[in-house]
């Protein structure tokens, strides 16, 4: 008989305030880190960052899409705007690695050679969409510590509005 526990994992995720890399509804108008709870307000820094040990650790990212922009409600024609789990060996961030990526837009091919955990591809964007993009914090033979989100908006993107948190993990 075949193992459905993976089904029956899939039907609800767990929130817990702890794994928060990105607070409910941010406003993004440039390429930034996500933001933390207590630093929803900050303009460059992150402490949206979440520690998960030493050891490997697999899971979900849930990320709430609000809106997303480009001078009218809903689409994004020709532009790209992409959500990152970025890994790092520290908390200064000074060296990332994308665990994994979900992107918006139009575009043709896309513009990084990593594997693509998620990607949402086309000029209809629903507002209040949710996504769970699996991931895991090893790249390479390395074990990446700290994870966070990092949001990249093309020159053509005006805003986004989206909000993450780590769920699953094990």
């Amino acid at each position: 008989m075949a193992d459905l526990r993976h089904f029956m994992d899939g039907r609800t995720k767990t929130y817990d305030a702890n794994l928060v890399i990105g607070p409910i509804g941010q406003l993004y108008t440039t390429s930034i880190p996500g933001r933390g709870l207590d630093n929803a307000t900050s303009s460059v820094t992150t402490d949206g960052y979440v520690d998960l040990g030493d050891g490997y650790t697999q899971g979900f990212a849930c990320f709430d899409l609000c809106t997303l922009c480009d001078g009218g409600p809903l689409f994004i024609d020709g532009g790209l705007a992409r959500v990152y789990v970025q890994g790092a060996k520290d908390t200064s961030f000074t060296t990332t690695v994308p665990l994994a990526y979900l992107e918006f837009g139009c575009a043709a091919t896309p513009t990084n050679t990593y594997a693509r955990s998620g990607g949402i591809m086309g000029d209809n964007i629903g507002d209040e969409t949710r996504y769970f993009v699996p991931f895991h914090n090893r790249y390479g033979d390395e074990m990446y510590r700290y994870v966070r989100m990092f949001v990249h908006l093309n020159a053509s993107i005006f805003t986004i509005a989206i909000n993450g948190y780590l769920t699953g993990l094990h």
